[in-house]
């Protein structure tokens, strides 16, 4: 089994570093980590639907997956190594 940070899990990681309390990430759109109450963009280049949909599925069960198909977002709460946890947005 591999132990390999998922790509939400750096994300995460990366957010608690800056303060932040949520992760927004969005086809089309950089990734945005809230701090201070206001979004700040921290990745460099839009993400694709099928980029999107790679990373969530690292983490995200089936219903939760289904859910975000049939409602085009989804609002989730994610842990790292029982350390670190912060909301995540995402958006299709």
């Amino acid at each position: 089994m591999s132990t390999a940070l998922s790509v939400i899990d750096r994300l995460i990681v990366k957010a608690a570093s800056q303060n932040a309390s949520d992760v927004h990430i969005s086809s089309g759109q950089s990734v945005s980590f809230r701090i201070n109450g206001e979004l700040s963009e921290v990745e460099g280049s839009p993400n694709s639907d099928r980029q999107l949909h790679a990373w969530l599925e690292e983490v995200l069960d089936s219903s939760a997956l289904e859910e975000l198909e049939e409602q085009g977002d989804i609002d989730f709460a994610h842990t790292v190594d029982d350390k670190v946890r912060i909301r995540v947005s995402a958006f299709l």
